[in-house]
């Protein structure tokens, strides 16, 4: 028998793919990376933003309800002691002046002396060049309507006719209601002196503007207590509740920036260090520096918001 002759295979041609030169990039990959760190970075902004509003409407509301359960034995001692209201001496800033009811919003909240953004965070704040709950003139108390508790949130649901309910260490005086109204910039200012004897409450408007503010004006009902002329007492610009403090946004960027240097750190630290190591030794300053840059933001806020 013959042997069969044998077929040779052509060698298959190999495709050689070239190397990259040095120093080039792939432009997919770059792609990639750059998707990746922005949406890694819309990530921790959302997160931050979303902090911060529970800060804002969480944290601020538990803080004003913890001051409020501390002021109103101190309240109630006060009036024990007939040393609320005192027409013998001006009260101290952030102390307790009056006990505030309103049945038409379910409010009860203890009233201080003082309406500074600071002081708000305790509750309704009463201006303290104006005249105080009972007595004759114009008394005017701020509050908030956003945060810390936003005692005022619903101050426009009240109607002319409603009642208000001041109770101070001179005995309790009730108003009524007879104008719900917006005040708008450039109109008459509702803080002022008056000849009459009213309850003036101030808050922001509608677009939590604090230049646009909702006024309720109630009138007393009897008459007012006679006392001795109270000692002129200086106010500050930002007791009206249209302006916060101005250093709270210096403050805000300077911890703002210590903020994201310590987050370019934590990286660092993580690529190093076990994974649980770094995690207790950053998180607790990254919250605090938050926490910080948070507190400092507030500051800046009208204290009407």
């Amino acid at each position: 028998m013959s042997a069969e002759p044998k077929v040779l295979e052509k060698p298959r041609p190999t495709t050689v793919t070239p190397l990259p030169a040095r120093g080039a990039r792939s432009v997919l990959p770059e792609k990639r990376v750059v998707r990746r760190r922005t949406g890694r970075t819309l990530l921790i902004v959302g997160a931050i933003l979303l902090a911060f509003f529970f800060y804002a409407f969480v944290v601020t509301g538990l803080e004003e309800s913890r001051s409020q359960r501390a002021l109103l034995p101190v309240f109630a001692a006060g009036v024990q002691a007939q040393s609320i209201d005192s027409i013998s001496k001006v009260p101290v800033p952030g102390s307790p002046v009056a006990l505030m009811e309103i049945p038409r919003i379910g409010l009860r909240r203890v009233v201080v002396e003082g309406s500074s953004p600071e002081l708000l965070k305790l509750g309704p704040g009463h201006l303290p060049n104006t005249s105080l709950p009972g007595e004759f003139g114009n008394s005017v108390v701020l509050g908030r309507r956003l945060t810390y508790g936003a005692p005022f949130a619903r101050l426009d649901e009240m109607q002319t006719g409603d009642s208000v309910t001041m109770i101070t260490g001179q005995g309790s005086f009730t108003y009524v209601v007879n104008r719900v109204a917006y005040v708008l910039p450039g109109q008459p200012d509702v803080t002022g002196p008056t000849l009459d004897s009213r309850l003036t409450l101030v808050t922001s408007g509608p677009s939590l503007s604090p230049t646009t503010r909702l006024v309720i004006v109630a009138a007393l009902q009897g008459n007012p207590v006679g006392v001795t002329t109270r000692p002129s007492v200086a106010v500050a610009p930002d007791e009206f509740g249209e302006s916060g403090n101005v250093t709270g946004l210096l403050l805000a960027i300077l911890w703002g920036v210590a903020l994201v240097a310590l987050i370019f750190l934590t990286r660092r630290i993580y690529k190093v260090w076990p994974v649980r190591a770094a995690y207790v030794v950053t998180t607790p300053a990254v919250i605090f520096l938050l926490w910080l840059v948070f507190e400092n933001l507030d500051r800046l806020l009208p204290g009407t918001l």
